[in-house]
């Protein structure tokens, strides 16, 4: 599991499954969790040097933005729950 995955698991708990499953299945998706584990990397390194202020507020809101686009086809994603019936 790559840390974007990690990360995810973390933000949307009870969804491990269906996120682990997407990434297998989802090239593009795969490829958001990808690219949102390279820029948290960056951002993690450059919040302990010391870069500019622009630079810093440049990768934050790449963060979100990816984060976001993921919420998002997370969001719309099929999800079917099944219910267990309890018969007494």
């Amino acid at each position: 599991m790559n840390l974007a995955v990690a990360s995810l698991h973390a933000r949307f708990p009870g969804l491990e499954t269906f996120i682990a499953r997407r990434c297998e299945e989802d090239d593009a998706f795969r490829e958001l969790c990808d690219d949102l584990a390279e820029a948290e990397t960056v951002l993690c390194k450059l919040e302990q040097s010391a870069c500019s202020q622009e630079r810093l507020v440049e990768y934050r809101s790449l963060v979100s933005s990816l984060f976001s686009e993921i919420a998002s086809e997370i969001g719309t994603g099929q999800v079917i729950s099944f219910r267990r019936q309890v018969i007494s």
